[in-house]
């Protein structure tokens, strides 16, 4: 029965809490502005690591979105911090209507709830990092790959042949991956044309 629900996570540079994801009744709700952690509310979450519940978000002198809550008709507050690794990147929070009391068997339900989120999340984050690694290893290989073609057909030393791949990607406004992968199938083409000895 919440009108809100939204995961907002942890932008490390910026020190705010930005909404991740939200399932809410009020478009208005969407287009808050990040939070700053040093001193909202909710970055209290973050920086202790610890559920808060407000009972009457009207009524608290730190909570950033008076009139939007009045709008949308928001009461009490829970946000649950997402721990990994003793860390929290970001929060849980569910509004109600009315004024309640959150019980310790709803308390403790979010919990698992964002126990689950965060580690889905870091997962999520670990495997686009790796996939990140990956594709930087692969186009290093490659531009080490045409660098060598270019060194051995055109004499050149490796600076020389960078500089090459370098100044063409710029001229032809190409990604050097591009280029590096031009060169070797043009080298790969010219190899399998030539008469065999």
């Amino acid at each position: 029965d919440s009108p809100v629900c939204s995961i907002m996570l942890v932008d490390e540079d910026r020190r705010e809490l930005v909404i991740s994801a939200a399932r809410c009744s009020s478009p208005d709700y969407l287009h808050k502005m990040p939070l700053k952690i040093d001193d909202s509310l909710i970055g209290r979450v973050v920086r202790e690591g610890r559920v808060i519940v407000i009972r009457d978000v009207l009524e608290e002198k730190q909570y950033r979105y008076p009139e939007l809550a009045r709008r949308t008709g928001l009461a009490s507050l829970l946000s649950v911090p997402l721990m990994t690794r003793e860390k929290a990147i970001g929060t849980i929070n569910l509004y109600t209507r009315e004024v309640r009391h959150f019980t310790e068997d709803e308390i403790g339900f979010v919990k698992v709830v964002a126990g689950q989120a965060a580690i889905a999340i870091e997962n999520a984050r670990l495997m686009s990092e790796a996939l990140e690694m990956k594709r930087t290893l692969e186009a290093r290989k490659l531009m080490e790959r045409a660098k060598g073609i270019l060194q051995h057909k055109h004499h050149l030393t490796e600076e020389e042949a960078y500089l090459r791949l370098r100044n063409e990607s710029r001229r032809l406004r190409r990604s050097m991956r591009d280029l590096a992968e031009a060169v070797i199938l043009a080298d790969d083409l010219e190899r399998k044309q030539s008469p065999k000895e």
